[in-house]
């Protein structure tokens, strides 16, 4: 496997693993598996667009 960067902060790692436990800088601490980390650095609207997700597959589901 190649390295694999962080896009926001830079660092670069050997492997997969040491990338999702790293805090980022730049996403103020969280990890890559943290929804706080799109938040702040890619996705400012993610909360939002999960939420709506889980409305709709709820309102899907209670229509079977």
């Amino acid at each position: 496997m190649g390295k694999i960067t962080c896009g926001p902060c830079g660092k670069v790692f050997k492997t997969n693993a040491e990338y999702l436990k790293h805090k980022c800088e730049k996403a103020g601490g969280a990890k890559p598996t943290e929804p706080e980390y799109l938040i702040r650095t890619t996705t400012p609207h993610f909360a939002k667009i999960s939420e709506a997700a889980v409305k709709r597959g709820a309102e899907k589901k209670a229509k079977k």
